[in-house]
């Protein structure tokens, strides 16, 4: 029971309801993974048809970059009823964490994690219904969804559940109840930072009007309104950006998507500051410029982008383009931190699934079928042999078939493709499909991170730092 509990110490999301009592939880980008990850394989050996410690395992394996096999226990965890694991699983699958984008997946893991009991998965469908992102626009189940998260105690979902009473949408008008639930969450702690100006104002709306008169607070709402709804109307912007920084949909090209997250960053878009700031900090398509890269955080931290507040702290404590402070460095932390900590998990803790989802009307382009898949494959698409390798990885055309994955993924590494190299070095690190050979491992590792890959990178390290077992 000691490694169970070091593993609930080191590795519980605050957003997990099933978490033991006395534990506060860490959210995630602060866990420590080395420890937390051993803690929680000795604890799940123990006991490994455990969900939460599956749960927690993948939490840190995500924070140390282990993405893959992060995708694979918040899977499992899922399947086996983990309700928090589900809309893990969503993120996961939406931002292509692990990879690849299954969006359509996304959803439907978002919408079980909500019904079995997530209010984090509550919360974000709400959203996504609100909006109409990842599925048909539905005010009223979204209000359902608000109200079901805020009645047990989400804040966020209070602020969201006031504004739809405010404003009448999906539920009748109530100002009355929309000042008592922006009330209780201001009380419950909930603040900006959602990327949705309509959880802001929500939220506002209690303490302004209780400072001051009516005509001020209609001032002060307005100018507060078109100062956010600037920055996320320049949203599209900096999505065209991240299309174009990873492929979806178009080509990636990165020169031409630092011009987009320039252009949202210049219109005031939070996440667009920080996207640039990233750019120039790792000299992708520009010039290394850690002072303006520190700059750009700044400017992103101040109008209330939690991911930029968490960089400019870190330039702050390492002293990266600007003079060291750690006592600022810990006051950005800290705010960045309670920004999420209402949801535990990850950045744009509410948007789950990324802004540029198509939207209701947008024509969704068909994924790729198996066939599909397979025929790009077998005419020479390194992509498709390293997509190939993962569908066989997940079942997701049938029963898994780890050998059937490690031969695309063989394919794809000794045709050149970076990610083909990864993951047959999982396979052979991990003796799935093939048998375990660490040395191999190693070797693949080395050749995917010489091209870039960060996974690889991270699995090199930690294979090359420790002994042999």
């Amino acid at each position: 029971m000691a490694q169970r509990a070091e593993c609930d110490r080191l590795a519980a999301s605050p957003a997990d309801a099933t978490r033991p009592a006395g534990v506060t939880g860490v959210v995630s980008g602060w866990i420590e993974f080395g420890p937390a990850v051993a803690a929680c394989r000795r604890a799940l050996a123990e006991q490994p048809e455990d969900a939460r410690l599956t749960f927690q395992l993948a939490r840190a394996l995500l924070d140390q970059g282990d993405t893959d096999e992060a995708a694979d226990l918040f899977r499992k965890a899922g399947e086996a009823g983990h309700a928090d694991a589900m809309v893990s699983l969503a993120k996961v699958l939406a931002w292509g964490l692990a990879g690849s984008f299954d969006r359509e997946e996304a959803v439907l893991w978002l919408r079980k994690g909500a019904e079995a009991g997530s209010l984090r998965g509550m919360t974000s469908l709400g959203l996504m219904l609100s909006l109409g992102r990842g599925m048909p626009r539905d005010d009223v189940e979204a209000a359902a969804w608000y109200r079901r998260a805020a009645e047990a105690g989400n804040a966020q979902a209070m602020a969201a559940y006031a504004w739809m009473l405010l404003k009448g949408n999906g539920v009748g008008r109530d100002e009355a109840q929309a000042d008592d639930w922006s009330r209780r969450a201001a009380q419950a702690g909930s603040i900006s930072g959602t990327g949705d100006p309509r959880m802001l104002l929500a939220w506002r709306r209690f303490w302004l009007r209780s400072k001051v008169d009516a005509a001020e607070w209609t001032r002060i709402a307005d100018m507060e309104a078109k100062r956010i709804v600037a920055g996320v109307e320049a949203g599209p912007l900096n999505d065209r950006g991240l299309a174009l920084r990873f492929g979806l949909g178009v080509p990636r090209n990165e020169a031409e998507a630092t011009d987009w997250f320039r252009k949202a960053a210049e219109a005031g878009n939070v996440e667009g500051m920080n996207n640039l700031g990233l750019v120039l900090l790792f000299g992708r398509s520009l010039r290394r410029d850690e002072a303006a890269a520190a700059e750009w955080f700044r400017r992103g931290a101040e109008a209330g982008g939690a991911d930029a507040m968490e960089n400019f702290g870190r330039s702050l404590a390492n002293g990266i383009g600007m003079s060291q402070d750690a006592t600022q460095a810990v006051r950005w932390f800290s705010m960045a931190s309670s920004l999420r900590e209402d949801l535990g998990d990850g950045a744009h803790p509410l948007m789950i699934l990324p802004s540029f989802m198509p939207r209701r009307e947008a024509p969704r382009p068909k994924a790729p079928t198996a066939a599909m898949v397979r025929q790009r494959a077998e005419s020479g698409d390194t992509a498709a042999m390293v997509d190939l390798g993962k569908r066989f990885l997940n079942g997701m055309d049938g029963p898994r078939d780890d050998a059937q994955a490690a031969a695309w993924f063989r394919k794809a590494a000794e045709a050149g493709n970076e990610n083909g190299m990864s993951h047959l070095g999982l396979m052979l690190e991990r003796g799935w499909g093939m048998s375990k050979n660490r040395d191999e491992a190693i070797a693949w590792y080395r050749r995917a991170a010489q091209l870039g890959s960060e996974l690889a990178g991270a699995r090199l390290q930690i294979l090359t730092s420790a002994a042999p077992p």
